[in-house]
C-alpha cells in the first residue's frame, strides 16, 4: 500500500506524468502546487527519472514507471496492467476529485477509463502538447511509425477525458479539426514557467544556442551546417548545443573549424538549472524545427530575456515576433540567412531582450495561472467528495 496522505475536507487532485520528459517537471509541479495553494490535496504519480531532477521540488510524489521508447512503454504498460491493484489501491485510499494526465503514456487510457467507471464524479483532464503532427515526412520511417502509434493511443484517451488542455492556439485548432465530434471542454493554457531570471548583462552573453531534443525534424543538421558556415567565414560567432539526445552522427559532419567554435553539453540528464544557465548566457536560441505546433523552449528563453531565432512556422510565429522579441527566418532557410538574423540580434539585443521578457510576463509567467486555470479551481470547489 502506498502512503498517500488524505486531508479531510480538501478536494483530492492527482497530477499524472508517467512518461519521462525532463522539461515537463517544472510545468506539472507548477500546476500541482498552484492547486495545492488553492486548497487541494495534491499527489503526483510520475516516472522514476523525475526523482533525479532535484532542482524542481514537489511534495507527495509516487514513482511508478521508467520507460521512454515505444517498445519499453508497451512492455511497461502490460506489466502494470498485470498488477493493476497498485493503481486501484492509490485511488481507493484517497478518492480523486480531479486527475490531470500531463504527458501521454499508454497507461493513461486505462487510468482514465477506470476512473470514469469507478469514480464517475472525478474530473478527468488531459494536458496534450500536440493532438497530432500534420506532416510526418520530416521524422523518417521509424520515428513516423512511433508517432502514428502514439497518436492512435492518445486518440483513445480523448474518449475518457472531460477536459483537454492545449499549450498553443495551433494545437487547439488542429484538435478541433480532427476531433470535431469531441463533446468535452477544450482549453488553451500556455506552458507556464517559474520565474528564475538571473540577469546577465549583454557583455557576458556569448552563444547562439541549440537547446532541446534532437531528431530529423528538429533541424539540428541545419544548426551543424550553420556552425560550419560561420566558422569557415571566421565570423566570430560562438555556438552552444545543450541536449540529452545522441548526436554522435551529426557531430561527424562538423568541420575542424566548426569544432573550435561549438561548446557541447551532451549528457543523459540535464537539469532546468543547466538549461537556464545556457540560455541566459546566449544572445539567442535557435529553433530550426521543420514541423512543430509549439515549443517549450520559447517561454524559457523569454523568461531569461533571451530572443529566439525561429523558422517561419505557425507553431513559432504565434509568439516569436519578427524584430520584436526575436527574428523569423524563411522556411527553408540557408546558413547565410540565419546569420543575417544573428547579426540583427546582436545589433538590437537590448530592445529584443526587453521585449522577450515582457512577452514572458504577459503570457507564461506564473502570475497568469488563474487566467488559464480558474475553470479548474471552480470545478474543484464545486465538486463534492462522496463515497464512490
Amino acid at each position: 500500500m502506498y502512503n498517500v496522505s488524505m486531508m479531510a475536507g480538501k478536494p483530492k487532485a492527482y497530477i499524472i506524468c508517467l512518461k519521462y520528459a525532463p522539461g515537463l517537471k517544472k510545468e506539472f509541479v507548477l500546476l500541482g502546487e498552484n492547486l495545492r495553494q488553492s486548497g487541494a490535496d495534491v499527489s503526483y504519480l510520475v516516472a522514476l527519472p523525475y526523482r533525479h531532477l532535484s532542482d524542481v521540488v514537489g511534495d507527495n510524489m509516487i514513482y511508478l514507471t521508467n520507460s521512454t521508447s515505444l517498445q519499453a512503454l508497451v512492455s511497461e504498460t502490460v506489466r502494470h496492467l498485470s498488477r493493476w491493484s497498485e493503481f486501484t489501491n492509490i485511488f481507493r485510499s484517497s478518492p480523486p476529485d480531479l486527475v490531470c494526465c500531463y504527458n501521454f503514456h499508454p497507461l493513461n487510457v486505462f487510468i482514465l477509463h477506470y476512473l470514469k467507471m469507478a469514480f464517475p464524479r472525478c474530473i478527468r483532464v488531459l494536458y496534450v502538447h500536440e493532438p497530432y503532427k500534420p506532416d510526418k515526412k520530416h521524422y523518417g520511417l521509424f520515428k513516423g511509425i512511433y508517432i502514428r502509434a502514439f497518436e492512435s493511443l492518445q486518440s483513445i484517451s480523448f474518449k475518457y477525458a472531460e477536459h483537454v488542455i492545449f499549450p498553443s492556439d495551433l494545437a487547439c485548432k488542429l484538435f478541433a479539426k480532427r476531433y470535431s465530434d469531441y463533446n468535452g471542454h477544450i482549453h488553451y493554457a500556455p506552458l507556464l514557467v517559474p520565474n528564475k531570471l538571473n540577469p546577465i548583462s549583454p557583455s557576458k552573453r556569448r552563444f547562439f544556442t541549440y537547446a532541446g531534443a534532437v531528431h530529423r525534424a528538429t533541424g539540428f543538421d541545419t544548426f551543424i551546417d550553420l556552425v560550419n558556415h560561420s566558422a569557415s567565414l571566421n565570423a566570430g560567432f560562438e555556438f552552444l548545443a545543450i541536449t540529452s539526445s545522441n548526436i554522435d552522427g551529426y557531430l561527424r559532419g562538423l568541420s575542424p573549424e566548426g569544432r573550435g567554435v561549438l561548446t557541447l553539453i551532451n549528457k543523459k540528464t540535464i537539469t532546468d538549472q543547466e538549461i537556464d544557465e545556457a540560455i541566459s548566457t546566449s544572445f539567442s536560441v535557435l529553433r530550426l524545427d521543420r514541423e512543430i505546433t509549439q515549443s517549450g523552449v520559447i517561454p524559457v528563453c523569454f523568461m531569461n530575456a533571451t530572443p529566439v531565432i525561429a523558422r517561419d512556422l505557425p507553431g513559432f510565429t504565434q509568439h516569436v515576433k519578427h524584430a520584436y522579441n526575436g527574428y523569423v527566418v524563411a522556411d527553408p532557410c540557408s546558413p547565410a540567412e540565419i546569420m543575417k538574423g544573428m547579426i540583427f540580434v546582436k545589433q538590437h539585443f537590448d530592445e529584443l531582450s526587453r521585449h522577450a521578457r515582457e512577452s514572458y510576463e504577459e503570457i507564461w509567467a506564473e502570475h497568469n495561472w488563474p487566467r488559464y486555470y480558474q475553470w479548474m479551481i471552480n470545478s474543484l470547489s464545486l465538486s463534492t467528495r462522496e463515497e464512490q
